[in-house]
């Protein structure tokens, strides 16, 4: 749903940066620029990032799924089927 796609995105980060800092400080002993672009901190937010934001996400929509039935879909009009503005040999 919707709010789990933002809560997703907005958690992951936060979680992300946390971790970052975490990792960072764990290894260095300290915060700074150089042990912030060491390899290990930074691989350890991503992985956080992407796999927090999708469980994140995945539980907001379990719990209140959208029901979406996707019957609109398919009324759509496609726009390689649209030929307006088009000359008639074209």
């Amino acid at each position: 749903n919707a709010v789990g796609a933002i809560a997703g995105a907005w958690g992951g980060m936060i979680l992300a940066f946390i971790t970052w800092f975490v990792v960072a400080q764990a290894q260095s002993g300290e915060i700074t620029v150089d042990s912030l672009g060491k390899l290990e901190p930074n691989l350890a937010g991503n992985i956080v990032a992407i796999v927090s934001s999708g469980l994140i996400h995945v539980v907001c929509s379990l719990v209140k799924p959208q029901n979406y039935d996707f019957k609109s879909m398919g009324e759509i009009k496609m726009l390689e089927d649209d030929q307006s503005g088009l000359d008639p040999k074209d």
